[in-house]
């Protein structure tokens, strides 16, 4: 911290619940996904085992950039799109190659670190396939394809962003349980009942036809700096 070791004899610790609390105040996010985010936080910036630098100012950027931009952001512009135009409901399972090879590297690569306690590598694993998702929503541009009434690619489109994100949610599950089941919960599946297995992130198109989605609030709302405006 601030370049020292932590030290309790040194009076020089942290409170982690005054930390969660911290990021609570800060984003506006519920508590729980406060603590998702400090475990996040902790498991992706430091690799497991060794010494790593904390400070507040970097777990609030690693918020922005990776849990209110990448994950968020995607819930929040894809979940909407759903309700507008398919009255809320998961269309037929389908495919498309780019994102069912993608998830395929990323699971592969998640168990591959997982398995070596490279909890750090695994999130990577993870991330890097929502940036595919991010980037694929602006290729396939759904809003678009709605308007020009193009109604079986827009289920493809949406059936396929809806089960990467459930994969999404089982990589997470273990670092970001309380994140993981908010976003099972939003695409439909019975949380009660429903526990990520092995076979949930290795096969796709588990999710299934007609499910529910609910858009809610957003999980991580932005950390805005102080002197910024919203």
């Amino acid at each position: 911290l601030g370049g020292e070791k932590i030290s309790k004899s040194k009076g020089h610790k942290i409170d982690p619940l005054e930390i969660v609390d911290r990021i609570r105040s800060e984003s506006g996010c519920q508590p729980e996904m406060a603590l998702d985010a400090l475990r996040y936080f902790l498991l992706r910036e430091v690799t497991f085992g060794l010494d790593g630098e904390w400070s507040i100012e970097a777990i609030l950027g690693r918020f922005n950039a990776d849990l209110a931009n990448d994950l968020g952001n995607l819930l929040n512009r894809f979940l909407p799109l759903v309700c507008r135009h398919n009255e809320g409901r998961i269309p037929a399972p389908a495919r498309a190659d780019e994102v069912v090879a993608a998830a395929k590297q990323a699971v592969a690569e998640w168990a591959s670190a997982m398995e070596k306690y490279d909890f750090s590598g695994a999130m990577r694993a993870v991330w890097a396939f929502l940036g595919v998702l991010n980037q694929w929503i602006d290729a396939r541009a759904p809003w678009a394809l709605a308007k020009k009434g193009e109604k079986e690619e827009l289920d493809r489109v949406f059936y396929c962003l809806a089960e990467g994100l459930r994969i999404i949610a089982g990589m997470i599950s273990p670092v970001m349980p309380n994140t993981a089941v908010e976003i099972h919960k939003r695409l439909g599946l019975d949380v009660e009942s429903h526990r990520p297995g092995w076979e949930d992130l290795t096969e796709w198109g588990r999710l299934p036809q007609g499910s529910m989605v609910t858009p809610g609030e957003p999980l991580f709302p932005r950390v805005v700096p102080a002197g910024d405006s919203k």
